[in-house]
């Protein structure tokens, strides 16, 4: 065994895991270990430490703050970025009744994490988007590499990266030229996979009792309101959808598509200093397009888990010429346009894959591209729209530039509609080879 595998002590924060991907999460922690590093479950809910325990994960390596230890650590600087954006999102994200549980409860999560972290030196942590819960700043603070997943790009791939995702990502700072030239590493540092993909039954009953158990009574009353506002959300959209009559875009009409993003998106929030929220691109715009496009329709897709929770009415009754879209295909919405504009969507990566003209209202991994218009500043549109609708697209450069994120920057076969059901033994390699690197 090689005495260096010891320097990355990895961790899997686990209260919070979706229970639909344990078994991804337990086959890299098997794959970790049987390739002689360490790698912990941190701070599991008791259904989840309950889900592990059947799938033969270590007691060991499940670490929790026993309650016989009195730890705190009160969070204090209050003016850190990170600690802002959080706030920001704790408020944008719940019903401002529930801020102060919430926020508590993270700051005692910081505690927890803080004690953890420190008594075994954990210095990697492996977390899906999650950048803006309150135990990031623990692993800030305590100098961790933080490896991030996120999915969507493409059908069945992952993005894993150690400075975040979309404008965040480590991608967005790469020239285009130099982009071209991206080879991952190969270092073949894992030399044996596990893969873990049985079903662990647990009595239905069993799993509410124990995840009600996890939490405090006062987070649990907030956390059960806010899970019931997104379940009367999910059945009022699905109601709708079924009566849902949509006008059907014409064959023969032109298309400019502008796709409206999650109004509470960590995106659209943090990295979107411009837009601010969607009836902005047309009350800023509108007129811009219809002047520089006059035999042009213009079509909105609402993001569908916005439908029932924000009501776009008014801005459809003030912009009647506009095609309205909530239940429709994106690849077929795309298929048929010609120019599509996002803030900082996948959407608009997507469309440059089909040989879209795209213009993005702020920055984001792939707007290094030449044949992506991004926008500069809130006044500079209209000229920036009238160069992106003379710029003569490149098929075969768009091809090769696509084809380094999904042969070099993705991992494939790691995906599948809420679930990590498809992955196999070369997916998780990939993935632990890019932990370990």
């Amino acid at each position: 065994m090689d005495s260096n595998n010891r320097r990355k002590i990895i961790a899997i924060p686990s209260k919070n895991l979706w229970e639909s991907w344990y078994n991804m999460y337990i086959s890299i922690y098997k794959t970790l270990k049987l390739n002689w590093y360490t790698c912990y479950f941190l701070q599991p809910n008791k259904f989840v430490k309950e889900y592990l325990l059947k799938s033969w994960v270590d007691e060991l390596d499940i670490l929790e703050l026993k309650e016989n230890i009195y730890y705190i650590k009160k969070y204090s600087n209050t003016e850190k970025k990170e600690y802002k954006q959080i706030i920001t999102f704790i408020e944008k994200f719940f019903w401002k009744l529930s801020f102060n549980s919430i926020l508590n409860e993270n700051l005692k999560e910081y505690s927890e994490y803080d004690y953890i972290i420190k008594k075994f030196n954990i210095n990697t942590i492996i977390v899906y988007n999650g950048i803006f819960r309150i135990w990031r700043l623990v692993w800030l603070d305590n100098k961790c590499e933080i490896i991030y997943f996120e999915n969507w790009y493409f059908p069945n791939t992952l993005q894993i990266d150690n400075k975040w995702i979309n404008a965040e990502s480590s991608i967005t700072d790469i020239k285009y030229e130099e982009l071209l030239k991206y080879k991952k590493l190969n270092n073949d540092i894992i030399k044996k996979v596990e893969i873990f993909n049985k079903n662990i039954s647990i009595n239905y009953f069993k799993k509410i009792t124990l995840n009600l158990k996890s939490y405090n009574y006062k987070t649990n009353f907030f956390y059960t309101l806010f899970l019931i506002r997104k379940i009367i959300e999910i059945v009022k959209k699905n109601l709708y959808y079924n009566f849902l009559k949509e006008k059907w875009i014409e064959k023969n009409w032109k298309y400019i598509f502008i796709a409206f993003q999650v109004h509470d998106d960590t995106q659209l929030i943090f990295n979107s200093p411009i837009i601010k929220n969607m009836s902005e691109i047309l009350d800023l715009y509108y007129n811009d397009i219809n002047l520089i496009f006059p035999n042009y329709k213009i079509v909105v897709k609402e993001h569908p888990m916005d439908i029932w929770r924000i009501n776009y009415s008014n801005l459809q009754r003030k912009y009647p010429d506009i095609i309205w879209i909530k239940k429709w295909n994106i690849d077929d919405i795309i298929n048929k346009s010609e120019y599509v504009i996002c803030i900082n969507s996948s959407v608009g990566f997507q469309a440059l894959s089909k040989y879209k003209k795209v213009f993005t209202l702020w920055e984001n991994f792939y707007s290094n591209n030449p044949w992506v218009e991004k926008l500069e500043n809130k006044e500079s549109f209209k000229e920036q729209l009238i160069k992106l609708k003379d710029k003569k697209l490149d098929n075969k450069k768009i091809d090769e530039y696509i084809k380094i994120f999904k042969n070099e920057l993705f991992i494939n076969w790691a995906w599948k509609w809420w679930a990590w059901e498809n992955y196999n033994e070369k997916t998780i390699k990939k993935i632990c080879e890019y932990i370990v690197k």
